[in-house]
């Protein structure tokens, strides 16, 4: 029942010039949530129309084809929605840049845009991890390209320690980012 008062009063609030679009970005953030990409993307160019909240919209539709494997519609919107210069979506765009950056293995780049991402908002956490896993690849390749007797075996390959070494990272990586295990509340405690 409450849930019900919120939303007719938020309908109410949002009724005013411009609700349409806000709505129509609310939903297209809610399809984005559930994975539903291509409803999300029709919403976002639906409100897109209306000439409100562009720079938000741009990200958002990034996002969208970003995970639809698009990446240079995705790059070509946060680059639109790096123009408005609006602090959270500077955050954003140089933030999704230094994963899609670390993904290709493209590690220095990443670097410089967790950095970057940093130096907007320094009490990221999330940003200053993904900046010292690039880190850590830039070194271990750069200890490997110097043929560093602690990584390299016989002729410069690498040795079995740091084949180790970097498969640890992966695992630490992969459990990083892919965890999914809930954690169950401790009898007792209040349920927020």
């Amino acid at each position: 029942m409450r849930r019900m008062l919120i939303a007719a009063a938020a309908v109410v609030l949002l009724s005013g010039c411009g609700a349409e679009s806000h709505l129509r970005v609310i939903r297209g953030n809610y399809a984005y949530g559930q994975g539903r990409f291509q409803r999300a993307t029709v919403d976002y160019l639906r409100a897109w129309e209306n000439n409100e909240y562009r720079a938000q919209i741009a990200y958002n539709l990034g996002n969208v084809y970003y995970a639809l494997g698009e990446v240079q519609a995705a790059l070509g919107m946060w680059q639109r929605a790096q123009e408005s210069g609006e602090a959270d979506i500077l955050f954003g765009v140089t933030f999704n840049k230094g994963v899609f950056y670390y993904e290709r293995g493209r590690y220095q780049d990443a670097y410089t845009q967790f950095r970057r991402a940093l130096e907007i908002d320094p009490g990221s956490v999330d940003a200053k991890v993904n900046l010292e896993l690039a880190l850590e690849k830039i070194r271990a390749s750069e200890q490997v390209v110097r043929g560093d007797p602690s990584v390299a075996g016989s002729g410069g390959a690498p040795s079995a320690q740091s084949v180790r070494i970097l498969e640890y990272i992966r695992r630490k990586e992969g459990s990083r980012w892919f965890a999914t295990e809930e954690v169950e509340d401790e009898p007792g405690m209040p349920a927020w």
